[in-house]
């Protein structure tokens, strides 16, 4: 579904970049992958495509650890829910069933099981899912943390390629650091986050740095 969903170019961008996040968290084959890169090289729109090129580049860089990996959540994290239906048969043997659910907060991966408990015939069925208000992200221009000499002089610089930050309200919960282009201009020079951003991403690279990427963030209630 998220693969049709990011594919099909008539819906909302905001809509297909969700998709697209969905799916780079859900661990894509090698192959998958290299059809959705061909298919960001036809992409009509430039806002889903700086996106999701952003997003895969990141996900690449990044070192933090994955807990997503774990293949059953009971082995890393405690339940939230547990229903048990449970009942002793005439032969005095346990019939019934154990309902689990499971929520990681680092990487908001919910997960529910269930399990037969009936002697002899264990079984369980695992069903995973994301929480996607969990990924409160936007594509902006980030400005340099330094103050750096250019030509002689004192300058500010602002990323021209879009960079993955959390919305206002939110917090980094997963960063990674991405190597980007930066334009600068003199110290005292109006150009803002107010006004002079909207056509930063025209603007020539004067340098290259490195810029804090938030792959996921957590909200407060107002945020979401």
């Amino acid at each position: 579904m998220a693969v049709q969903l990011f594919m099909d170019r008539t819906l909302d961008p905001e809509l297909r970049m969700v998709a697209a996040i969905v799916l780079f968290d859900t661990k894509l084959p090698l192959g998958l992958v290299m059809t959705l890169a061909q298919s960001l090289l036809k992409e009509p729109n430039l806002q889903v495509a700086s996106f999701a090129y952003s997003y895969m580049k990141a996900f690449t860089k990044t070192t933090t650890p994955d807990h997503s990996t774990a293949k059953y959540l009971s082995n890393t994290v405690s339940p939230a829910v547990t229903v048990l239906v449970r009942a002793i048969r005439t032969d005095h043997k346990n019939q019934g069933y154990q309902i689990t659910a499971y929520y990681d907060r680092l990487t908001a991966r919910v997960q529910i099981i269930v399990a037969n408990l009936t002697e002899n015939d264990n079984w369980r069925i695992c069903a995973d899912s994301m929480m996607l208000s969990y990924h409160k992200v936007m594509l902006d221009s980030v400005k340099l943390e330094k103050q750096i000499s250019l030509e002689g002089e004192e300058s500010k610089c602002y990323t021209v390629e879009p960079v993955l930050r959390c919305l206002p309200g939110c917090l980094p919960v997963r960063t990674t650091s991405v190597t980007v282009g930066y334009h600068c201009v003199p110290l005292d020079s109006n150009l803002n986050r107010s006004d002079g951003l909207s056509s930063i991403y025209e603007k020539s690279i004067d340098v290259s740095e490195t810029a804090e990427s938030h792959l996921a963030c957590r909200c407060t209630p107002q945020c979401t």
